[in-house]
């Protein structure tokens, strides 16, 4: 035979102690109804003294002599316990009034007759009168006038009867004495009961607030009633499941949160609604704005840029995976590729879209390069040929019978020939320089930049004292990494070009110190100098500032962007500080060699 559980007596005592409390409440109920009664009785006994003081008032309303009708009002009053006034529309008591008391009346005290005002009928309230100082049964009547008297309109026969409350409710100490005897049974059995079952639920309750505030370190008791130690069981295997799910959840979230913090790419993904999922940092500063105030919001908010918009809106509709490039302008230009595809769940249901943005800004930058370098480099080799072949040509039909004539066009085709020869070989030093960038063929070691510089200044000292300009070297032994046959080159490129471009009896300083963890290697002249709005492109290949002057000179314009690529595989890089009329300076910084002397 089955015990019924220790759960089953506690809920049959309480059912028991509910139909205790159930008969007390239904005496309760019984009492209240005749209250009711009693009250009801009262009130019909009101209705019909208003009904027949309210006739006898409409005669004196009719006359305007209330003289009668006070006096049966004050003798009511003097031999029972009814109270009974005449009350105009202007709240004056013409009828009824003790003595002492006020003409008027605060009407806003007498809410059965703003009751009875408004509906024009019977009201009657039982409440606190303050005028006999206990409760009491209190109505008003409207009163219809037979004249056309403006202020009958509103007139009011109201009494007071007081209630006797001891003859409707029950005896005070057959109340009090039921009370006491519910409180002492009923006090310690509720107790009793409410600890043996909140106690152990309370203990639910509170890890389950645990379980909701993300601590997974729950274990109730398995102890009590076996109902009640299934619940703790339930719980306790609830928060293991919980703690390894969460922390799968947790583990893949911040997965996905370094994957797409790591990558350059921008990154957005937007729901069927149009509303943004996910965003990285790299596609938020490019929208200009900031992942944590993009999500949840529609994309055409948050998006200016209308053919990612187009693109977004064609995936969703679509279903089919798209790309466009765009063109940004956030400082400087910049180009994309949008790549569009469509997000799917397990059961293969569209459930938003994404895009992928690709930086091709330097892609399309080197494409145009290409392009330009391969317009210079044609344009450059064709000049100096046509030209050579038109002089041979002029030689040939005849000219080299004119010895003066053949010289001068010979000495032209000469100085073609080694434009040329300077053009080759710049273009084979940047192909070599970037080769071996590429292959990573340069090595770089500790050197004295005064040895370099010096062997840079023997080179240009034939074309120095051609031009009559002086060379001047201010530097001590400082030690940088460097490649000494490329930093050579470098600083060879800087001093022809400081030759070719001062005056004759000028000065070009070639000055060499350290700063900091760098090496500058510096070219003063006080030449012609540039103008600012050249000095951006100074270091573009085949840029000219004065290209007349250049080619007249011989320059090939891929000088100084040897030197700035020279400087580029140091890990350094180039400065130009030019002013017009009273010359340039050209900065190589390099990085100093370690254990080299104090800083400049």
């Amino acid at each position: 035979m089955l015990r019924p559980p220790r759960l089953f007596w506690l809920i049959l005592f309480g059912e028991l102690l509910a139909a205790g409390i159930a008969l007390f409440g239904g005496r309760l109920i019984v009492r209240s109804r005749e209250h009711r009664a009693a009250f009801e009785q009262l009130e019909e006994a009101s209705r019909s003294i208003l009904a027949s003081a309210a006739s006898e008032a409409r005669d004196g309303i009719a006359t305007r002599r209330f003289d009668r009708l006070d006096a049966r009002f004050r003798e009511a009053a003097r031999h029972g316990s009814i109270r009974l006034r005449l009350i105009t529309s202007d709240d004056r008591v013409v009828a009824g009034r003790l003595p002492g008391a006020p003409e008027r009346i605060a009407v806003a005290s007498y809410p059965e007759i703003v009751e009875a005002r408004r509906r024009g009928a019977f009201a009657a309230r039982a409440r606190f009168d303050p005028g006999r100082g206990s409760r009491c049964l209190c109505a008003a009547q409207p009163v219809e006038s037979n004249s056309n008297e403006p202020n009958a309109s509103g007139t009011v026969v109201w009494v007071s009867i007081p209630i006797d409350d001891g003859a409707i409710l029950p005896a005070p100490s057959v109340t009090a004495a039921l009370l006491l005897l519910l409180v002492v049974v009923c006090v310690p059995t509720a107790w009793f009961i409410s600890q043996k079952i909140t106690r152990p639920l309370s203990h639910v309750s509170h890890a389950l607030r645990r379980l909701a505030d993300g601590a997974f370190d729950v274990q109730l008791p398995r102890r009590g009633p076996p109902e009640l130690t299934a619940v703790f069981e339930s719980v306790n295997d609830a928060a293991d499941e919980l703690e390894r799910r969460f922390s799968a959840v947790r583990r893949n979230a911040e997965e996905n949160a370094a994957i797409l913090s790591s990558m350059v790419e921008g990154i957005l993904a937007v729901d069927t609604r149009g509303c943004i999922l996910r965003i990285n940092e790299p596609c938020a500063r490019l929208l200009r704005t900031a992942p944590r105030d993009a999500l949840g919001k529609p994309v055409r908010e948050v998006v200016r840029t209308p053919e990612l918009v187009d693109l977004i809106e064609r995936l969703l509709d679509r279903r089919e995976a798209d790309k466009v490039e765009l063109r940004m302008e956030n400082g400087r230009t910049q180009y994309y590729i949008a790549q569009g595809a469509v997000l799917s769940d397990s059961q293969e249901r569209m459930i938003g879209v994404l895009v992928v943005l690709h930086d091709v800004t330097r892609l399309r930058y080197l494409e145009q390069v290409r392009r330009d370098f391969v317009s210079n480099v044609s344009h450059e080799l064709r000049t100096p040929i046509t030209s050579i072949k038109g002089f041979i040509e002029t030689l040939l039909n005849g000219a080299l019978e004119d010895r003066e004539v053949a010289e001068r066009f010979l000495a032209i085709v000469h100085r073609q020939v080694d434009r040329l020869n300077a053009l080759i070989t710049d273009l084979l030093s940047l192909a070599r320089l970037e080769r071996d960038e590429a292959k990573q063929n340069i090595r770089l070691e500790p050197g004295c930049v005064r040895d370099v510089v010096e062997n840079a200044l023997g080179m240009c000292r034939y074309a120095a004292e051609k031009h009559g300009v002086q060379l001047q070297i201010d530097g001590d032994g400082v030690q940088a990494m460097m490649n000494p046959r490329l930093l050579e080159q470098a600083v060879v490129n800087l001093v022809d070009n400081a030759i070719k471009y001062s005056p004759q009896g000028e000065t070009v300083v070639v000055r060499f110190f350290r700063r900091d963890a760098e090496v500058v290697v510096e070219v003063v002249d006080h030449g012609t100098g540039i103008e600012k709005r050249h000095l951006p492109r100074l270091f573009e290949r085949f840029y000219r500032v004065d290209p007349g002057r250049s080619a007249e000179l011989g320059g090939t314009g891929l000088g100084l962007a040897i030197v700035k690529h020279v400087a580029d595989v140091h890990g350094g890089r180039v400065e130009v500080e030019s002013v017009v009329a009273e010359g340039s300076t050209f900065r190589i910084i390099l990085p100093a060699a370690p254990h080299d002397g104090p800083s400049a």
